[in-house]
């Protein structure tokens, strides 16, 4: 979901400057996962993401990515997983809160949500035959787990996921809308 449809880095973004003055407005995206060009420490990060358990139903708070002004008409179309590996939060568990967050911002009734760590045992499980992630290390995961996306394992394009790619070759879009526009 983070990353893909839900704008979990501008948010990240704003609680580190709310908290820390980091980083400032001249600076640009985030570059690696660890938003080491935003001037953050691991402590910084992990006090941040303290901050983030604590706050109530914080996973409903996100904004959505550009790009996503499709996913409520595929929702009709197709039957789709939100596979998420969230920290859990104060308030509503991450399934629920995911819920609400998809049906507030998207309009999709009954949202099919999996928090999860092991994302390809999900996936080959469900027999999926497309997976969508902003994180290489889940891509590979699914290439190396679910035989049915082997070949459509797409990685929504970012600035923080472009040095890393685990040396796999992943399908890598700009958009939601542009992995949707490919499924059949």
């Amino acid at each position: 979901m983070d990353g893909v449809c839900a704008d979990f880095i501008a948010r990240f973004r704003t609680i580190a400057y709310s908290v820390l003055d980091k980083p400032t407005p001249d600076v640009g995206p985030n570059t690696d996962w660890y938003c080491t060009n935003w001037g953050l420490s691991m402590a910084e990060i992990d006090m941040l993401f303290r901050n983030i358990k604590a706050t109530k139903n914080f996973w409903e708070t996100l904004g959505k990515c550009k790009g996503t002004e499709n996913l409520r008409d595929a929702a009709h179309d197709y039957q789709i997983y939100f596979v998420t590996n969230r920290t859990s939060t104060l308030g509503r568990s991450v399934e629920e809160q995911s819920c609400n967050w998809l049906r507030h911002n998207y309009d999709i009734e009954f949202p099919q949500v999996i928090e999860t760590k092991k994302k390809g045992e999900v996936v080959k499980a469900l027999d999926l035959f497309a997976f969508i992630d902003d994180r290489p290390e889940n891509c590979k995961e699914i290439q190396e787990t679910a035989p049915t996306c082997k070949h459509s394992t797409y990685i929504r394009d970012a600035s923080y996921n472009r040095k890393d790619v685990c040396g796999c070759v992943f399908i890598r879009v700009p958009t939601l809308d542009t992995f949707l526009e490919r499924l059949p």
